[in-house]
């Protein structure tokens, strides 16, 4: 045991007593907190506000202790929260322009910026960190505090928030948080892995079959046959029917449905030009000079309408009134809301260059088209994430392997878990690590390190709750947005049913006892509505009169504001002191001319008209305070209808109300589990089903091998890795970073940052990235304040790129730089240089210590398109061997449509393709199976080499198979059964060294003689093997119309041997000669 000092106010005010038992919880995107459970001997002073530190991160005490208990006349047990800097967001309640019920719209560096600038107002100290460039979306808020918008804003983005710098007060949004770490747990001395066990999370919600829905927007007349909704071609998706084979089943088909009202046909413009503001005017507008299609064509028999989506109007909708095609010109009206506020106004106005989307009209082909494959896309990726069970494993980490391998785990980091007996050899993510408040100082044989791992990362948007004594709070809470076009089209149809039906047998009403009718509707169009993010908490802490409801969404499926639209947000409310005597009516009271509401309680019925420029939605009633000293709330929305044999309702329950089916949200709950027998699924959305109880089995059947979908791990889909390196080198005060490798963590007193002795110095370095060899974790050096230090990268893209990196044959001096500008001296061979969105990945073929920088020192690292990410991170961080390139394209994605397939990597035992083609234009190899041919093209798509089975033909006329090849002015040579034919004239074959030019069609090097002192060694060599019965012809071992022999040449067995060399003209007549050696070896010359 040792203490640690407990501070208020930068004072230390006592000790804490630190045991071995003491943990330090951290969750992914979730709490980071540690616990003190302690026996002492007199008062513990842990105020409210008192903190500790645990790695230079100050845990503060910010609700009282959880327990105290009183052991003996001087014993007390205490147990204590400390939490860290994360919970300060619980504490600031998310505005903007001073509303906390608003719309924004950013990308996710915007989202940060509004957190960061709120908490400062209560809170200093805090900065956005690194922010992802993803496209720009809206998003609603309705009095979230700052920590719950950090789920929200990621659960939009589809993306990850994490905390970072000295404090942890640096907010980032990233694709993928965690480093990709080497680290590999399995069983055994020295592995690392003391325990592993698992459970499968809502595996009965497993998807194979995807259908996609988009919104009602924006469809043309017929729209596939009168579809209500966008869909795209083939209508859904498979994945995981069927084992890899494509016969053996895996999890057979199981139907899904993705819905997504926000992808739908949309035009999105820049405005060109704009009216001047007149205040008298309800109309202003707008040109768009690029549109290139007529907006009166499409139009529909809604109003057609505008968003803006940026820019000072950014989020709010406008009618659109007329267009003209010929000045592109379109006329909106003015927006004004219940309290005579207008937009645009003297203060709010469109500007040059902001962007909106039109929507409520019939849109072009291309557009639906457009919008159709987004759709699937996103279909597709959402049927990725719920094809396979949900696995959560539990691991215990050897903490001595732990300490001696320096490993300290952080939730998003990947680890490889290798366990042959449970079939398990993944990289899959830590979720949640429990670390002993002393490691790795000190260990014992109590120290525990534990850590969650992962297949799927949950969204859990919660705010912090502190449980009322009385536990009946009723609660409405409705989150999912996806069904409420539905909603409408069926409530209008239930009410045009109503309208039509009728009394076929002539019964109605007939009898004393019996009621016959053709349909019963209960309930009114006014309480015809839902409900989003809304919460009723009757007896608010515990007090019988007080009464609170938040803010959120009334989507009603009857009443609308025309032009506007039928989603009012709600503002939220709160009651105290009500009569316990008394009963309450409660009401929504929305806008007739915007789309706001607040809530209203009254102690008389209101009707839906009773209230000017407003309509009354009745919600429910506060019952007065019962025996049992507490109120309950009885719903009164909603409608039930009756019709043949269908009931549409939305909650179905028991008198107690403990037994029910909630159709709204598709949960069920029979009995009292957990707590007592029982059953239910899917209580507070939280998608688990819970038996407790006994499972009986048929007679005959073989127990837990009876259920046909029982998890089976031989399933299991190996986690996805985002595999793109990041562009987020950019702004650097020296225009370059430089990522350094070593074999241990850096710090200001090893290398590099050793040698860098100045502030000057430091400046320049600032971004400059370090990748620990041994434990494949990354580091960036930053600022903070005054202070230089590196700090852990959580991003997974950089880590991985690094790891990537360091792989390459030129990071063996430690660094690589890598330029954001035009490249400056030094710069060695293999350093990066990243010309930007729109240039190329650049590579340093030639080192270049001083001087100006050279062109020609640099080549392309790579050829990549957008959509090939894998190959990008293979060819530009250096060559790799095969075995990482089998890697990375399991990292990668397959898409299989129709007869469409696109991956990086195949490898099979026999491949079978009628043609092959390694690009579609300029250099490439075609394969054509028709043809039976091997055409190779140069880059300016002219064919350079063929391999085929018909070049040549023999006298018989028989095809013979052999090789063409061409020169780039036109020339042909040819290899085939018949013999070889050269016909350029470009092998040099005298060393350029002797000044001499040369150039040949067939030129033979002998580089090395045999051994036998009497044999013979040729570079060519042409023998005469035919014999006076092949034919009448003369034959010649070579054929030669002028011959030149520079040292020497030998004729014969001897009879003609020449040193110097000899020139023969044969051109001449008999007798002629230029040359003549007669019987005895003399030589005579004309």
């Amino acid at each position: 045991m040792h203490l640690v000092p407990i501070k208020k106010n930068g004072v230390e005010i006592s000790q804490l007593p630190i045991y071995s038992t003491m943990v330090v919880t951290s969750e992914l995107m979730g709490a980071r907190e540690t616990q003190a459970d302690i026996d002492l001997p007199g008062v513990l002073l842990s105020p409210i506000g008192s903190s500790i530190e645990y790695r230079g991160q100050k845990f503060t005490v910010n609700t009282p202790p959880l327990k105290v208990e009183k052991l003996s006349n001087r014993l007390f047990k205490y147990s204590v929260m400390f939490e860290s800097v994360l919970y300060r967001l619980y504490d600031k309640q998310l505005k903007h322009l001073k509303n906390k019920t608003f719309q924004y719209y950013g990308a996710p560096l915007n989202y940060a910026q509004l957190i960061v600038d709120n908490i400062n107002e209560i809170d200093s100290g805090w900065n956005v960190g690194i922010c992802d460039t993803l496209p720009e979306i809206k998003i609603d808020f309705s009095g979230q505090s700052c920590r719950n918008a950090l789920d929200v804003v990621a659960e939009k983005f589809t993306c990850e928030w994490f905390l970072s710098g000295v404090e942890g007060k640096t907010i980032s949004f990233v694709k993928q948080v965690g480093s990709v770490t080497s680290l590999v747990f399995q069983y055994g001395m020295g592995k690392g892995l003391y325990s592993l066990s698992y459970q499968y999370q809502s595996d009965k919600n497993i998807v194979t079959r995807a259908t996609g829905y988009g919104s009602i927007k924006n469809l043309p007349e017929g729209y596939r046959g009168s579809a209500k909704q966008l869909m795209f071609d083939g209508e859904y998706l498979d994945k995981n029917v069927f084992m890899p084979d494509g016969v053996t089943k895996l999890y057979d088909v199981r139907e899904g449905d993705y819905e997504n009202p926000e992808i739908y046909p949309e035009i999105n413009g820049l405005v060109s030009a704009f009216s001047a503001y007149d205040d008298e005017s309800d109309i202003f507008e707008i040109s768009a000079s690029t549109l290139d299609f007529n907006l009166n064509d499409y139009f529909s028999v809604e109003i057609p309408k505008l968003s803006f989506k940026s820019g000072e109007l950014q989020g709010q909708d406008f009618e659109i009134k007329k267009y003209n095609h010929t000045t592109k010109t379109i006329t909106l009206k003015v927006f004004q809301d219940s309290n005579d506020n207008k937009l645009p106004n003297t203060v709010f106005q469109p500007a040059i260059g902001d962007t909106f989307t039109l929507f409520d009209m019939h849109l072009p082909a291309e557009v639906v088209a457009a919008a159709e494959l987004r759709l699937k896309v996103a279909t597709q990726a959402w049927l990725n994430e719920n094809c396979v069970p949900r696995v959560l494993y539990s691991l215990e980490m050897d903490p001595l392997y732990a300490r001696d391998n320096n490993i300290m785990l952080y939730p998003g980091d990947q680890i490889r878990i290798i366990d042959t007996d449970l079939g398990i050899d993944e990289m899959i993510r830590v979720t949640k690590t429990v670390y002993p408040y002393q490691f790795p100082d000190v260990i014992t044989p109590d120290t525990k390190i534990i850590c969650e791992i992962a297949n799927f990362i949950p969204y859990t948007r919660t705010e912090r709750v502190i449980s009322d004594t009385i536990d009946n709070k009723n609660e409405i809470k409705y989150v999912d947005r996806t069904n409420t076009e539905r909603a409408r089209m069926n409530s209008r149809s239930l009410n045009q049913l109503s309208s039509r039906v009728f009394d076929p047998d002539g019964n109605l009403a007939k009898g004393d006892e019996t009621l016959f009718a053709a349909m019963a509707k209960f309930g009114f169009d006014s309480q015809n509505y839902g409900l989003i993010d809304v919460t009723i908490s009757p007896n608010v802490a515990a007090n019988a009169n007080a009464l609170t409801i938040t803010g959120g969404h009334l989507v009603h499926n009857i009443y609308e504001i025309e032009g506007l639209g039928y989603d009012w947000v709600m503002a939220p409310g709160s009651w105290a002191g009500l009569d316990p005597l008394k009963f309450y009516y409660v009401y929504a009271k929305c806008s007739k001319t915007a789309l706001t509401g607040t809530w209203e309680i009254s102690e008389t019925p209101v009707f839906v008209n009773d209230i000017a420029g407003h309509w009354a939605f009745n919600l429910g009633q506060l019952n007065q305070v019962n025996v049992k000293g507490y109120r309950t709330f009885d719903p009164t929305k909603g409608v039930t209808t009756i019709v043949g044999g269908q009931i549409t309702s939305g909650i179905i329950q028991d008198i107690s109300g403990q037994n029910y089916i909630n159709l709204t949200i598709g949960s069920i709950n029979f009995g009292s589990a957990p707590e007592g027998r029982g059953f239910r699924y899917n209580k507070d959305g939280d998608g688990e089903l819970m038996i407790n109880g006994k499972v009986i089995f048929g007679a005959g059947s073989t127990g837990y091998e009876n259920i046909d979908d029982k998890p089976d791990l031989s399933g299991l889909a190996s986690q996805d890795f985002v595999n793109a390196v990041k562009d987020d080198l950019q702004n650097q005060i020296d225009g370059q970073i430089t990522a350094w490798f070593y074999n241990y963590v850096p710090d200001n007193t090893n290398l590099p940052a050793s040698t860098w002795t100045t502030d000057a110095v430091r400046d320049t370095h600032l971004g400059d990235l370090f990748y620990d060899n041994t434990t494949g974790y990354a580091y960036r050096y930053m600022k903070d304040g005054s202070v230089f230090s590196w700090f852990r990268i959580m991003d997974t893209d950089v880590v991985l790129a690094l790891q990537t990196a360091q792989n390459a044959q030129d990071t063996a001096d430690g660094k690589r730089r890598v330029f954001v500008v035009t490249p400056t001296t030094p710069y060695d061979v293999g350093d990066l240089w990243s010309q930007g969105p729109s240039g190329e990945l650049m590579k340093c073929i030639i080192a270049r210590a001083t001087g100006s920088y050279s062109a020609t020192d640099w080549g392309k690292a790579s050829k990549y398109t957008d959509d090939t990410i894998v190959n990008a991170l293979i060819t530009t961080l250096g060559d790799m061997a095969y075995e990482d390139a089998v890697e990375f394209a399991k990292l990668g994605t397959t898409i299989i449509e129709g007869g469409y397939l696109k991956n990086s990597l195949i490898e099979t035992a026999l491949l079978i393709a009628q043609n092959v083609k390694t690009s579609t234009s300029g250099l490439r190899i075609e394969i054509s199976g028709a043809n039976n041919n091997m055409i190779f093209y140069n880059a300016d798509d002219v064919e350079v080499f063929r391999l085929d089975d018909d070049i040549d033909s023999d006298s018989a006329g028989t095809p013979l198979g052999g090789i063409r090849m061409k020169t780039p002015d036109g020339q042909v040579s040819y290899g085939t059964g018949n013999g070889f034919f050269a016909n350029g004239s470009g092998l040099i074959f005298i060393p350029l060294i002797t000044g001499i030019s040369s150039n040949g069609s067939v030129v033979g090097l002998l580089q090395k003689r045999n051994t036998d002192p009497s044999g013979l060694s040729a570079a060519v060599v042409g023998i005469d093997q035919t014999d006076s019965g092949d034919g009448p012809s003369k034959s010649y071992g070579g054929y030669f119309n002028t011959l030149k022999a520079s040292s020497k040449l030998e004729v014969g067995s001897g009879g003609i041997v020449s040193e110097g060399g000899i020139i023969a003209n044969l051109a001449g007549a008999a007798g002629d000669a230029a040359v003549r050696i007669d019987a005895s070896g003399n030589l005579y010359r004309a």
